[in-house]
């Protein structure tokens, strides 16, 4: 696999990068969108500035490579170099793949300019059953992007974007998704607008409830339970 290869598709990635974060640029108000959206535009430039470092490492070793190939072709090294590049090219398509998904779902669930509070408040709504799916694809990003930088075979990302993109993926794995309705954590609310009893239980073991007239046994046992009921 040849560096221009690689140059190519992590061009392709850039670009689709660059859209994504556009199309959430474009948005007026970004405060009531859900927090894996906000995290998705914090985390996207972090990893179009290592794409664009990878790049620009591979299209200087692109050309340097006239003086000794024949001589570099034999060389353990550069062989190994090869196979790593072939390697990357693989995780590198997956990446174009989840970039592309990415760009569709923000394309078609984003809030347009212009839209009315009320079509963002819909729009809002909308969006938080596609919030898993955000996270996994930008995580998936991640990872992949996170290998491209580390690859001997690049040496391309410094020290300190190696280190970001770490803190990005553990930090994602750390945070739990919390429903947010404009910036606001969702509650629970238990009505009874009508007759008869209603029974809320909000915590561990059981629950027993009894509105007959007769006998009511609760309890766990271990042991044969005998009971006996005489006439009156």
């Amino acid at each position: 696999m040849s560096g221009a290869e690689l140059i190519g598709i992590i061009s392709g990635i850039i670009s689709i990068v660059d859209a994504s974060l556009k199309i959430y640029e474009a948005v007026e108000d970004t405060s009531g969108l859900p927090r894996c959206f906000r995290n998705v535009a914090a985390r996207l430039p972090v990893v179009q500035d290592t794409l664009e470092t990878a790049r620009a490492t591979l299209e200087e070793e692109e050309g340097g490579e006239g003086e000794g190939e024949e001589e570099d072709k034999e060389d353990k090294e550069e062989l190994q170099r090869v196979k790593s590049r072939d390697a990357l090219v693989k995780i590198l398509e997956s990446c174009y793949d989840k970039a592309t998904v990415l760009n569709k779902t923000l394309q078609t669930i984003m809030p347009k300019q212009g839209t009315s509070k009320t079509k963002r408040y819909v729009t809002a709504i909308k969006m938080f059953p596609a919030a898993d799916k955000i996270e996994s694809l930008m995580n998936g990003i991640l990872n992949d992007v996170h290998v491209l930088a580390a690859n001997h075979s690049v040496k391309s990302a410094t020290r300190t974007q190696v280190n970001e993109l770490m803190d990005m993926i553990r930090n994602m794995k750390a945070e739990k998704r919390e429903p947010l309705y404009f910036g606001r954590r969702a509650t629970v609310a238990l009505c009874n607008m009508g007759r008869g009893s209603q029974f809320v239980y909000d915590g561990q073991g059981n629950q027993n409830v009894s509105m007959g007239t007769g006998v009511q046994f609760n309890g766990t046992s271990t042991a044969p339970l005998h009971i006996t009921l005489t006439g009156t």
